[in-house]
């Protein structure tokens, strides 16, 4: 009987160690456990400025547009949460743009994480040279809300997600997709 659980127990943990080294070579890839948000702002008025007129040149690519986004494929899924009495369902892998994101069917809000391609240490020589943008786009309104020095795992970044949408992370630059203009955030002291 021991004999046989043992068995179980073990064959088990080569089949999901199977699946997550087929879903890594798939480009699902596992995202950090422990992620740290970076702090965008940094105090200095004019650097901050600087940074929220250079941010959104990161969401100009057509590939952002919110219709194009929930038409890519439902590769890697991420999982799912509930918000406002809609299910949103996470997906993406490292080798995409974006690298993740979440919608709900029928949905007009989508969220997603987009790489951060701008060094900042230019700006505040403690932001790292390189990270992911979250962003909440609503048509083709888009506000960055938070950055991250690694991609969230899935648990992570699934409560993440939820709490852009929700609202709980302040926006700090915002972008109009149509008109191409800018929105700063100033926030309050």
């Amino acid at each position: 009987m021991r004999m046989g659980l043992t068995g179980a127990v073990l064959a088990t943990a080569l089949l999901m160690a199977g699946t997550a080294a087929a879903a890594e070579a798939a480009g699902c890839d596992a995202g950090d456990k422990k992620p740290r948000a970076m702090k965008l702002m940094s105090g200095d008025m004019v650097a901050d400025m600087t940074l929220q007129m250079v941010l959104p040149l990161a969401l100009e690519d057509e590939a952002l547009a919110s219709e194009r986004i929930v038409a890519l494929p439902r590769d890697c899924a991420r999982g799912s949460f509930e918000l406002a009495g809609k299910t949103f369902s996470a997906f993406g892998s490292k080798a995409a743009s974006p690298v993740r994101w979440a919608a709900s069917d029928g949905g007009a809000t989508i969220v997603y994480l987009i790489a951060l391609d701008y060094d900042m240490r230019g700006l505040n020589p403690g932001y790292k040279a390189k990270g992911w943008m979250l962003v909440v786009q609503q048509g083709d309104t888009a506000e960055i809300v938070r950055a991250y020095k690694t991609i969230p795992n899935d648990t992570a970044l699934l409560a993440e997600f939820q709490a852009a949408l929700a609202g709980r992370f302040p926006p700090v630059v915002g972008y109009d997709r149509k008109t191409k203009s800018i929105n700063i955030y100033i926030a309050g002291r």
